[in-house]
């Protein structure tokens, strides 16, 4: 079993899959993101079409942990490609150390 226990992992779940089998690792991944899709469309949503600007989620990135330069160019580096309007929130994140 793998755990893809950071959000941003679950984007680039292909990268995971390839990298077991390349190491002969047969593994079932468990991608956190998929197990929230129910709680926030509902468990009779329909399928997400990315190519449908009716589908678009807007993206708001607040946080209490000040992210270092380095994370923010090598996470937008993997998420760039599949998900920008992601990339263009957490490039331009909010930090509220107070936040909880």
């Amino acid at each position: 079993l793998a755990y893809l226990a950071c959000t941003h992992y679950g984007y680039r779940k292909g990268l995971f899959i390839r990298a077991f089998a390349e190491e002969g690792r047969a593994v079932t991944i468990l991608n956190p993101n998929e197990l929230v899709i129910g709680d926030l469309f509902g468990n009779g949503r329909q399928e997400l079409d990315a190519g449908q600007d009716d589908n678009i989620i807007p993206v708001q990135f607040i946080t209490r942990y000040k992210i270092p330069e380095t994370a923010l160019e090598t996470i937008s580096c993997f998420l760039q490609d599949i998900s920008p309007g992601t990339v263009a929130a957490f490039l331009d994140y909010t930090h509220r150390p107070a936040l909880f």
